[in-house]
């Protein structure tokens, strides 16, 4: 079967260290770091995130021809996608190099293997605009918008583009929180 993903992409990276200590103030636990501290991390892992990047690695995993629209940089973490696409082998389409933003990006500090304080810089998917929807495929069995776009108008478009081509949609429906009410 032959795929298109619309959703974002990002890395997370899990930072893990027993410097890390968590601090008890008014029944919450925090994570204190000390200005101008260096500490060491016991460990510190990437992985890949985002609605739009692990929806096409579970398809790709289930041998289907996968092409993914999303947004991300030329930047460390957008060649960490670029690689993920590459190793899970599916497409990456869209303007991917020319935004001046950067690639999405989670930071998961750990103090214990229990608590973590999450750092999040969202925002690149925001910028799919409509004339990246041409680089989708036409010959597509189905299209999966794994994360709905911020504007209305690329949405309209992406169902238009499915609509003329006789192309499925599929919609992740954790996204639905996300969209205004009318």
């Amino acid at each position: 079967m032959n795929i298109g993903v619309v959703g974002s992409s990002s890395i997370d990276v899990f930072a893990v260290s027993k410097a890390f200590r968590a601090q008890k103030e008014d029944r919450q636990a925090n994570i204190v770091l000390a200005q101008g501290t260096k500490l060491w991390l016991d460990d510190a892992i990437n992985e890949p995130g985002g609605g739009g990047l692990l929806s096409s690695i579970v398809f790709a995993r289930q041998d289907h021809t996968v092409s993914l629209l999303t947004v991300i940089a030329n930047d460390l973490f957008g060649s960490e996608v670029r690689s993920v696409a590459e190793e899970e082998d599916f497409t990456l389409l869209g303007n991917i190099q020319a935004i001046k933003s950067h690639t999405d990006t989670t930071i998961h500090l750990s103090a214990n293997s229990q608590d973590q304080t999450t750092m999040v810089f969202e925002g690149s998917f925001n910028l799919l605009n409509k004339k990246d929807i041409i680089t989708l495929p036409s010959d597509l069995d189905w299209l999966h918008i794994a994360d709905l776009p911020n504007e209305k108008a690329v949405l309209s478009k992406l169902v238009k583009y499915a609509k003329s081509n006789n192309i499925q949609i599929s919609i992740n429906p954790r996204t639905l929180h996300n969209t205004p009410v009318r």
